[in-house]
């Protein structure tokens, strides 16, 4: 049996829908692309600014480093000059005898 044979006006009607839907379906595409190019762009940023943070990372452990052997220097440094220092204990002292002599000694006028 042959296939039915449509209006002329039937056939004028389906591809007016077909031609909209087609046109729809082309403007779905266009914004998907805008938004994929737009994607790709923030890709590439984030991957720039990865990059940068990883850098800066590199920068932070060394400035680490440098910091601990600094401090490590210092200390070392702090501990050889109190290499001579000597401590004096077990004697009895008179509270602010020190004091009382540095006064004195302040009170008296200089003559040069």
């Amino acid at each position: 049996m042959p296939p039915k044979k449509t209006p002329p006006q039937q056939e004028e009607n389906d591809m007016e829908q077909i031609k909209a839907s087609l046109a729809n379906i082309q403007q779905e595409i266009a914004k998907m692309a805008t938004q994929q190019h737009q994607i790709l762009t923030l890709i590439g940023q984030v991957e720039g600014l990865q990059q940068e943070i990883n850098l800066l990372k590199g920068e932070l452990n060394l400035k680490e480093k440098r910091i601990a052997t600094l401090e490590n220097s210092m200390a070392d440094s702090e501990q050889y000059s109190r290499i001579d220092d000597v401590i004096i204990t077990g004697l009895k002292t008179k509270h602010r005898a020190y004091s009382r002599a540095a006064a004195k000694n302040f009170d008296r006028p200089r003559t040069n």
